[in-house]
């Protein structure tokens, strides 16, 4: 089921499934994260703080909100 990065709880793997606007995937793209990868969920605390192989990225919950995924 989709649902919003936002609502990602820790320990999830999520699969980015698709954007909001085009602005939003813009602003995703600058991060170096696309449509089709998979991350996880290492904190949801106020800005939500995703791994994607080596790297740990956060994300402001404003852009988390108009990311689309699916977790596991």
């Amino acid at each position: 089921m989709q649902k919003p990065l936002s609502n990602a709880r820790k320990g999830d793997l999520c699969r980015i499934i698709r954007f909001k606007d085009t602005q939003s995937k813009t602003e995703t793209m600058r991060f170096g994260l696309s449509a089709g990868e998979t991350v996880k969920c290492i904190a949801n605390v106020g800005p939500i703080i995703v791994g994607k192989n080596l790297i740990t990225i956060a994300v402001g919950r404003n852009l988390a909100e108009k990311i689309y995924v699916e977790c596991e």
